[in-house]
């Protein structure tokens, strides 16, 4: 037997790992795009003189690489698969080392699946069922300990430390809010509105910077306001104040990020069918969700 400690951070970049070596080894090449190496380039490729990426122009050029990523495997295993399929991973053609791998990764998601305080029975990582040999010496456990995630109150006001799939540390909720959003228009859990220089953070903790808020989209099931939501994170669609204190919500999330220049600063907006960094005059009212330090 073998023993490899790691962070949980580490342990989520394994985690990453065997799932795309999975995903490849059935057939599924177009994950190849999703790389965050690659996504991270054609993000930064695509931005204009004012740091903006042409999100357009983004996901065209996905769609594209998508369908010759599926051109190179019909080639490759010489079948004429249709897009957006692939073999299962129980197929005679798919190699015993995937199996081996999506063994490790189900032991791994289980282990984060028993860690989370608001998990379902509902959900694939609820049970472990290890079909290759030797699969039941694939052991893994977290030690947390009982202070890695804290409870703070800032301004009258509890907030609850959880953990993103990146391995980072956030407060539960959005400053202001009244609790952890339970759905996407949860009025409850909009919070305050804040102009740049108003924003005040709790000793500890910050606003998160372009790319940690970047880093949070790569893990989230789908770039809109679902996955926002369905990630540990539960951003709401809070929207935002005006300059005149109009409001509006329901439609989309505006979260400040870092300081670009003296008026301006970047932003993360989400919308029901888009996600992206863009920058705001310091003027507008945004919610705000901290980063732990």
């Amino acid at each position: 037997m073998t023993t490899l400690h790691l962070t949980e951070e580490q342990l989520r970049l394994v985690q990453q790992a065997l799932d795309l070596y999975t995903r490849i080894g059935i057939g599924q090449f177009e994950r190849i795009k999703d790389h965050s190496t690659f996504q991270k380039h054609l993000w930064n490729k695509l931005k204009d003189e004012d740091g903006e990426t042409d999100f357009a122009q983004y996901h065209e050029i996905r769609d594209k690489a998508d369908k010759k990523l599926m051109e190179a495997r019909n080639i490759i295993i010489q079948e004429n698969l249709h897009p957006n399929t692939s073999w299962s991973i129980f197929n005679k053609k798919v190699d015993e080392s995937c199996r081996i791998a999506h063994d490790i990764l189900r032991v791994i998601r289980h282990e984060f699946w028993k860690a989370n305080p608001d998990r379902s029975e509902l959900t694939v990582d609820a049970n472990v069922d290890l079909q290759t040999k030797d699969s039941d010496k694939i052991k893994c456990k977290l030690n947390r300990t009982t202070d890695e995630l804290n409870t703070i109150t800032f301004n009258g006001l509890e907030y609850n430390e959880v953990q993103s799939k990146t391995g980072r540390i956030w407060l539960d909720r959005n400053i202001g809010a009244k609790r952890v959003a339970t759905s996407i228009n949860d009025t409850e859990a909009y919070g305050d509105y804040y102009t740049f220089d108003e924003i005040e953070c709790p000793q500890g903790y910050r606003l998160p910077t372009e790319d940690e808020w970047k880093a949070e989209i790569l893990s989230w099931e789908s770039d809109n306001w679902n996955g926002a939501f369905n990630s540990p994170l539960k951003l709401p669609s809070s929207g935002f104040s005006l300059l005149v204190h109009t409001f509006k919500d329901g439609d989309s999330s505006y979260y400040w990020s870092e300081l670009v220049s003296i008026s301006k600063a970047r932003f993360l907006f989400i919308s029901n069918d888009n996600v992206g960094i863009k920058t705001s005059n310091q003027e507008f009212g945004l919610s705000v969700r901290l980063i732990k330090e």
